[in-house]
């Protein structure tokens, strides 16, 4: 599908069509500062319209952003609440984007769950099914993802909403969920730049000890600290099961 094409399905979308689109290709698809085997960015003629560089965010972090990312749909693509390594400059063209932002110290209050990495694909009926990575999904590594929709009454939570022009800098680490709407052009566009991280210690601390503390408080759903990460992955852990996915 070319861009034209999605604009213009995104324009004539809702009761006429029941499939929801969403540029979301990632992973540079305007700039990205390491060549790909799979080519060029996707986006690259989009290259004279946006800069491939945040000045004063690389002068403050002393490195060029690793990936340029254009994004483009409507009211009805929500991104669900995760988080990234990168630090992040997300920056709204075309209607209006609302973040729900929570500090990496909420993790324990949230519900994650364990998935077999998958991708989804459709069948000649239109129905959608998952092609997993691996031929047994019960081995191989599993992705953590936060399966509640509602965030818990414990979580303390910010949330912001950014219009045409508006830039947010949001911190590595940091969960976010995001909602739009369309703008006057009755699509919403946003452009991010994703800079690398680096490891701080006392934040690793800080994050090692609350997971810590809450898995031997007992609560579920928490990623153990580096190093016992490889058991799960690995399916060694007798208590392998209380991480499993469970749709």
């Amino acid at each position: 599908m070319t861009v034209s094409q999605l604009i213009e399905k995104l324009g004539r979308s809702g009761d006429q069509d029941s499939f929801i689109y969403y540029l979301q290709s990632q992973d540079g698809n305007i700039y990205r500062d390491q060549p790909s085997p799979s080519g060029p960015p996707e986006l690259e003629a989009f290259q004279k319209y946006i800069k491939k560089d945040v000045p004063w965010m690389k002068e403050a972090i002393g490195k060029q952003a690793e990936a340029v990312n254009l994004w483009i749909g409507d009211s009805r693509s929500t991104t669900s609440l995760h988080h990234d390594p990168y630090e992040n400059i997300y920056h709204v063209l075309a209607g209006s984007k609302t973040f729900t932002l929570l500090s990496p110290l909420e993790t324990i209050h949230l519900d994650q769950r364990f998935y077999p990495p998958s991708t989804l694909k459709r069948s000649s009926s239109g129905q959608l099914y998952p092609e997993y990575d691996y031929p047994d999904p019960s081995y191989g590594p599993r992705i953590p993802w936060v399966g509640n929709l509602c965030l818990p009454r414990s979580a303390r939570s910010i949330s912001v909403t950014l219009h045409e022009g508006d830039t947010l800098f949001l911190p590595a680490g940091w969960w976010h969920r995001v909602e739009q709407k369309e703008g006057e052009e009755g699509i919403a566009v946003a452009v991010n730049y994703w800079y690398p991280s680096e490891i701080l210690p006392e934040r690793y601390a800080y994050e090692r000890f609350f997971r810590r503390i809450g898995i031997m408080s007992g609560m579920e759903g928490l990623i153990p600290p580096m190093g016992d990460e490889e058991s799960i992955n690995s399916g060694e852990d007798d208590d392998s099961d209380r991480y499993s996915a469970s749709q």
